[in-house]
């Protein structure tokens, strides 16, 4: 595995780790009773950046929607740690036009 892989696996957990563990500081999981929903979508909106470098606009849509969907369904701000980093991704690693077209479509 290369270095690239290592950092975008580590990234991933990393976030993920940061997410849920703003959710049990903040109780979110146990209050409302939609535990299982945030923790899908925070697993999924992290498992997303591991693709941050090959498909940088489709790791911005899932994160954005991921983010969407806690806010809807829980009330819960979140950080969207995940769509900035993806937001910088498609800046750095996509084409110039698409990144532009994500960050008008996630802002």
């Amino acid at each position: 595995m290369d270095r690239s892989r290592v950092a975008d696996v580590l990234l991933a957990l990393g976030v993920w780790a940061v997410y849920v563990a703003l959710g049990v500081l903040q109780e979110r999981f146990s209050t409302r009773g939609l535990p299982v929903l945030m923790f899908v979508f925070f697993t999924i909106s992290s498992a997303a950046l591991l693709w941050r470098r090959s498909r940088p606009v489709a790791v911005v849509a899932v994160t954005v929607v991921c983010d969407c969907v806690i806010v809807v369904s829980t009330g819960w701000q979140g950080y969207g740690l995940q769509a900035m980093l993806a937001l910088y991704a498609a800046g750095r690693h996509g084409m110039a036009r698409r990144a532009w077209i994500a960050a008008v479509a996630a802002g």
